[in-house]
């Protein structure tokens, strides 16, 4: 039953973060799935562990004396994954859904079939497994997003757009985390933007594969756990059922509220505003100066006696005046 609840309930939170406050402790079920998953990889690690401890009296060896350290270690390494897992969760986009509830199982169960048979029995082949198959999903999502998925230019404007409509919640801890989220996200398009294409490319796609691979290795942990049962396939469907689910409730973004939230848009708006204003001052500056360039065209295309007669006429305290507008600019 726990190992059906703990595939369930990051579905679960998704359906439900933006308007449950207990929606967080769906994924108690997911951290209980992952722990164990983690326990039984590393107390079959333990001997090995035992065995590179050269003397018997020191701490570490005290340690893995017992289970303490199996289950500190645990502990620790499944709270990291299911934070990893929380904050994914929350800033979900619908090819994601594909990638991870689709594709990833299907994956993960194809290799289980084909490749568990190539390796000699132990404690190293879910591991193996799960790692290939991560780093295999995570590489080609990236990949598809590199060359599929086109990004839209940046501006402040798209910025200030960007950060003023995202995921909110009716938990004000996952309302701000939401918000904080797709803030720094906003953030990390519009700095990589005006790195120029070439390197906004690279750091997209080397940051969408590290994270991408760490979220899928969570939920293949999940699916790892669930396959353990006999009716794999069951599985199978239950999870493209509620990918559908999932899809057709994809959390929606309102418009900003929060103050501070505020205060930052309205700081974007005014450089904005001083970038529109400082364009339009050098387009006037600009338009002066081909008049003045006009100017001593004229000038230098005169004849003696014109340039005689310029010389004491007003024309050329116009000129005089311009220019020496143009030396304070």
């Amino acid at each position: 039953m726990f190992k059906i609840l703990a595939l369930l309930s990051p579905f679960c939170f998704l359906i439900s973060w933006q308007h449950f406050v207990f929606a967080p402790f769906f994924l108690f079920f997911s951290f209980y799935g992952i722990f164990v998953e983690f326990k039984s990889f590393l107390q079959a690690k333990k001997q090995i562990l035992k065995t590179a401890t050269i003397l018997e009296e020191s701490l570490f060896y005290k340690l893995t004396n017992g289970n303490f350290f199996i289950y500190f270690m645990t502990f620790f390494l499944s709270l990291f994954c299911i934070l990893s897992l929380f904050v994914n969760l929350l800033n979900l986009e619908s090819i994601d859904y594909v990638f991870l509830f689709v594709f990833l199982p299907l994956f993960l169960l194809i290799f289980k079939k084909s490749l568990f048979s190539q390796f000699k029995k132990n404690a190293y082949n879910d591991f193996r497994i799960i790692i290939f198959t991560s780093f295999l999903i995570a590489l080609i999502y990236a990949l598809f997003k590199l060359f599929f998925i086109e990004n839209q230019p940046q501006n402040l404007s798209i910025l200030s757009d960007n950060i003023k409509f995202y995921k909110g919640s009716k938990l004000l801890l996952l309302d701000k985390l939401s918000y904080i989220l797709n803030m720094l996200m906003s953030l990390k398009l519009f700095l990589l933007y005006y790195l120029g294409n070439f390197y906004f490319k690279l750091f997209s796609f080397i940051f969408d594969f590290m994270n991408f691979f760490i979220l899928s290795s969570v939920i293949a942990y999940l699916y790892n756990y669930c396959f353990k049962l006999k009716f794999k396939f069951l599985i199978l469907s239950l999870s493209l059922i509620l990918c559908t689910l999932s899809l057709y409730t994809i959390p929606y973004k309102n418009a900003a509220s929060l103050d501070y939230n505020k205060e930052l848009i309205f700081l974007i708006d005014n450089l904005q505003n001083l970038k529109e204003q400082n364009l339009s001052k050098m387009q006037e500056n600009t338009k002066n100066l081909n008049k003045q360039l006009k100017e001593i065209e004229k000038v230098l295309n005169k004849n003696t006696y014109e340039l005689f007669k310029w010389w004491f006429s007003d024309e050329k305290k116009e000129l005089q005046k311009m220019l020496r507008d143009l030396n304070e600019i």
